[in-house]
């Protein structure tokens, strides 16, 4: 039976909560790593990571608004510009999931969350993370309907074992074994259907002929 949602806002809070996370379907979902100006280092895990471009290599992460609310992993980027990004693995859902927590800022999440912690050119990364970026921060966007930023920062550098990668350099997470998550924590694990050419209009014509 098709059910039709025409006044979302009414919505019991948690299951709107989990709708409109659902539905734009598994993303992906990585711990960032800050450090504070104490040199408290801070992990928090995201699920609103976004690719916006290759030349430069940029990629964007979405912040609730800032208000009253301390946003700790904002605040670290906004005042350090280095961080870093890390995918997480099945096995380490559990201890990923808890930097969700509301740590105070003094508290440091690798340690309380008994995650692994590098220190790479000066910056936290989770050590067995099986593909880790160091990015710097360029912009951020204020998004007028909901007050929201959107952070957007340049990777720096790449960090994957070589195992991962095929030879076009595309990333195989059937190896890497990179979790996605639909909603607000329902874990997913990614498997390959098939790769498909790159095509061009002009090849789509001759193809059809």
């Amino acid at each position: 039976m098709k059910v039709e949602f025409d006044n979302i806002r009414s919505i019991e809070k948690i299951k709107r909560l989990n709708l409109i996370n659902s539905v734009v379907g598994v993303k992906p979902v990585v711990l960032v790593g800050t450090t504070g100006q104490t040199q408290i280092n801070n992990l928090a895990i995201f699920s609103s990571l976004v690719h916006m471009g290759s030349n430069p290599p940029l990629l964007a992460l979405n912040f609730r608004p800032v208000n009253n609310t301390k946003r700790h992993t904002y605040e670290n980027i906004i005042q350090n510009k280095f961080f870093s990004i890390n995918h997480i693995n099945e096995d380490m859902i559990d201890k990923a999931h808890l930097t969700s927590l509301k740590f105070p800022k003094e508290i440091s999440e690798f340690e309380n969350c008994n995650i692994e912690m590098e220190n790479l050119s000066g910056v936290p990364f989770v050590k067995h993370s099986p593909l880790k970026m160091l990015m710097k921060f360029k912009e951020e966007i204020i998004v007028k309907s909901n007050n929201c930023r959107i952070v957007i920062s340049e990777i720096k550098k790449i960090i994957i074992n070589d195992a991962y990668l095929d030879d076009n350099f595309e990333i195989d997470y059937n190896k890497c074994k990179s979790v996605s998550v639909g909603s607000l924590n329902t874990y997913y694990s990614t498997q390959k259907i098939k790769s498909v050419p790159y095509m061009n209009y002009e090849q789509f014509i001759k193809n059809e002929k």
